[in-house]
């Protein structure tokens, strides 16, 4: 359901969703249960509809969908000088 809404749903609405995912996120953050979420969370595919929401018309939607994947959920490719060049370079 979170991909479909992610591939055409109104980007307010949308934008509104990932901030309040967003938010609990940050709640959990100082919790114990913050890593289990986590786990979770990419185990039920959420990472996969952020990532969706990577290709949203709405640019808003990408960036909050980018903030909470890179804010979350390391990627060990990041720690690659090359990858991460090539990253900053994406982002300007």
């Amino acid at each position: 359901m979170t991909s479909v809404i992610c591939e055409g749903g109104d980007g307010n609405t949308l934008r509104s969703a990932l901030e309040g995912l967003s938010a609990s996120f940050t709640a959990f953050r100082r919790s114990d249960n913050y890593e289990p979420l986590l786990i979770e969370f990419e185990k039920l595919g959420g990472v996969d509809a952020l990532e969706k929401c990577q290709h949203h018309p709405c640019e808003k939607v990408y960036w909050k969908a980018v903030r909470i994947i890179e804010g979350n959920f390391h990627d060990d490719s990041e720690d690659d000088p090359a990858i991460k060049l090539i990253s900053d370079i994406i982002r300007q």
